[in-house]
């Protein structure tokens, strides 16, 4: 598991290669940088992003919120965080609740 994050660096890297993109330094840098390196916050992340994929906002919400206390610099599980708890929060507004609020 130590070298699961780099192997997939190293995957990346050669995807590219393949494809003849060529990649300026600091895209390279930023390719090469790890959001985390704690197999269960990724594991989390990984599963927040099925939820959202699959409208499951407040699960996806749950993962992410997760992954954020396995690893707290973990910047990609915060964003999706908010962004799911908004979605969630969306998914809950129906055409009553608007109709209602605007009364």
């Amino acid at each position: 598991l130590d070298n699961l994050f780099a192997m997939q660096k190293q995957l990346v890297f050669r995807v590219f290669d393949q494809l003849g993109v060529t990649l300026t330094p600091a895209e390279r840098q930023l390719v090469d940088r790890q959001a985390t390196t704690n197999i269960n916050a990724f594991l989390a992340y990984s599963r927040g992003l099925l939820a959202a994929d699959d409208g499951r906002f407040e699960d996806a919400t749950r993962y992410f919120q997760e992954a954020r206390t396995l690893d707290p610099g973990f910047g990609a599980a915060s964003a999706r965080f908010q962004a799911a708890q908004a979605a969630a929060l969306g998914a809950q507004v129906s055409a009553a609740t608007l109709e209602g609020g605007l009364s």
